[in-house]
C-alpha cells in the first residue's frame, strides 16, 4: 500500500521569518509531508478562509497566533481563525505558534486558549515536528473510533482494567453524554493532551516514574525494559515523551521484585537488578533520601524536581480533579 503523506497548512502574516531549515525538516518528516505556506499579510482573511474551506481539508493546521498585519479587523488573532476553520474542519488539529511565551504564566495562558489544540513557542518549534504528526494521527484515531467517545475511550487509550472506572469519572461531563457533543474530537483531544498526559495520576512521565520507584532518571532509563508492559500506547503516545500507566508500573515492579516485606514502591524499586546506591533518588531541595513527591520551586515555575512531601504544599492555583495528583510547590521557609 502506498504511503499517503500528511498535508500541513501554515497560515502566517510573516512567512518570510520562518526558517528554510524548519520548512525543509517538516517536508522531510513522516516519510514525506506536503506543506502549504499561505502568507496573509495585507490580505482579507475572510476571503482567504472562504477560499481555503472550499478545498480538501489538510491533516493539520499551523496558525500564527498574532495576525496584525492582515487587512481588516475581524481576524486579528489566530484563535479567531481557528474557530472559523473548526466549523468547517471539525476533526483537524489546529495549533498556534507565537513568540510571546516567555514565562510559565505565559505558557498556561496560551494553553488555555480553547480554539487551539495547543500553542507552541515559535523559538524551538522545530523540536515539535514529531508531535505534529502525532496530533494528525491521533485525531484520525479519535474521529474514526465512533461515538459517543465515552464508549470508546478505553479502546483509544488502552486503559488497564483497574483504571477504567476512575477514568470514566475523570472524563469531562460533555463527553459522557450519549449524544455527540459539537466539537467532541477537539474537546477530547485537548483533555488528553493537557490533562490526561500532562498531569500525573493515571500515567507518569519519566521524572514521576523514576521518583515513584525511588530512582533517579538515569537509573530508571536502565531499567525501562522491566516496565515496557506499562508503557502508554494510546492516542498521542510519543517516543520522545513517553508515559507509563501508574498501575502498570506497580504491577511490573511486584513481578520483578518479589519481596513481601517492602510496601513502599520506592524501596522495592531499589532492589531491581543493577541498581546501586548512587542510583537512588534524592530530594532536590534538601538532599534527603526517599523523595515521595515531585514539586516546583514556586508557583511561577514549571521546573519540577523530586521532593520530600513535608517540604511542600499544595499549589494555590491548582484545581483538584478526580484521578489526578495535585500540583505541589516548595513551602516558603520562614
Amino acid at each position: 500500500m502506498s504511503h499517503k503523506p500528511e498535508h500541513f497548512l501554515w497560515l502566517d502574516d510573516s512567512p518570510e521569518i520562518i526558517p528554510d531549515s524548519l520548512l525543509r525538516d517538516i517536508r522531510n518528516s513522516g516519510g514525506g509531508t506536503d506543506l502549504t505556506i499561505t502568507g496573509v499579510r495585507d490580505k482579507n482573511l475572510s476571503e482567504v478562509l472562504s477560499e481555503l474551506v472550499q478545498q480538501p481539508s489538510p491533516t493539520l493546521v499551523i496558525l500564527d497566533h498574532v495576525l496584525n498585519k492582515t487587512a481588516g479587523r475581524l481576524f486579528q488573532k489566530g484563535s479567531t481563525v481557528a474557530a472559523e476553520l473548526r466549523d468547517h474542519w471539525p476533526t483537524v488539529p489546529i495549533v498556534g505558534v507565537t513568540a510571546a511565551i516567555n514565562t510559565y504564566a505565559d505558557r498556561l495562558s496560551h494553553l488555555a486558549i480553547p480554539e487551539y489544540l495547543t500553542v507552541f513557542q515559535r523559538e524551538g518549534f522545530a523540536g515539535q515536528i514529531d508531535a505534529l504528526h502525532g496530533f494528525a494521527t491521533g485525531h484520525r484515531q479519535i474521529a474514526s473510533s465512533g461515538f459517543p467517545i465515552v464508549e470508546r475511550v478505553h479502546d483509544l487509550l488502552g486503559t488497564p482494567e483497574e483504571d477504567k472506572g476512575t477514568l470514566l469519572l475523570a472524563l469531562p461531563s460533555d463527553l459522557k453524554k450519549s449524544t455527540v457533543p459539537e466539537g467532541a474530537v477537539h474537546q477530547f483531544a485537548r483533555w488528553l493532551l493537557h490533562r490526561f498526559l500532562s498531569r500525573p495520576g493515571f500515567v507518569y512521565d519519566r521524572l514521576h516514574a523514576a521518583t515513584y520507584l525511588g530512582l533517579n532518571e538515569a537509573a530508571f532509563d536502565r531499567t525501562a525494559t522491566v516496565f515496557e508492559p506499562a508503557r502508554y500506547r494510546g492516542v498521542f503516545a510519543s517516543q520522545n515523551s513517553p508515559r507509563w500507566w501508574v498501575s502498570g508500573l506497580k504491577g511490573c515492579l511486584l513481578a520483578a521484585v518479589r519481596e513481601p516485606r517492602l510496601a513502599l514502591p520506592a524501596k522495592r524499586g531499589r532492589l531491581l537488578p543493577g541498581i546501586r546506591p548512587e542510583d537512588y533518588s534524592r530530594c532536590h531541595y534538601s538532599e534527603k533520601d526517599l523523595p515521595d513527591v515531585v514539586a516546583a520551586p514556586d508557583e511561577t515555575s514549571e521546573e519540577l524536581h523530586p521532593a520530600r512531601s513535608e517540604l511542600t504544599i499544595l499549589s494555590r492555583t491548582d484545581t483538584p480533579t478526580v484521578g489526578f495528583e495535585p500540583r505541589r510547590v516548595l513551602a516558603r521557609r520562614t
